[in-house]
């Protein structure tokens, strides 16, 4: 999901309105990157809805941590290299969070 939707919409939005790129290892866009995070984000507090009581101060500020870390990966990988990590290191996190 992280992959799919995450990834798919920073380049979409990166691409038709990305105003401040960066590059790294790939041409990358600010506001792609902060879609990314966003979207991230709302994955994981939607399938943390199926754990109770996960949503909580702590579990917002693991969630925000864990999105920014996958942020961090998909921006500084670029041409494709995100593919392989970004699902990796998204399924263990959410493992984590929902063990």
């Amino acid at each position: 999901m992280i992959l799919g939707l995450s990834d798919g919409l920073a380049g979409l939005i990166g691409q038709k309105m990305g105003r401040r790129p960066y590059r790294i290892t790939g041409p990358k866009t600010i506001e792609g990157s902060f879609v990314f995070f966003i979207v991230t984000v709302t994955i994981f507090l939607i399938l943390s809805g199926e754990k109770p009581g996960l949503i909580n101060p702590i579990g917002l500020f693991v969630m925000a941590i864990a999105a920014l870390l996958l942020t961090a990966v998909e921006g500084s990988l670029g041409k494709g290299w995100d593919n392989l990590p970004i699902p990796i290191l998204g399924g263990l996190i959410l493992l984590f969070l929902l063990s």
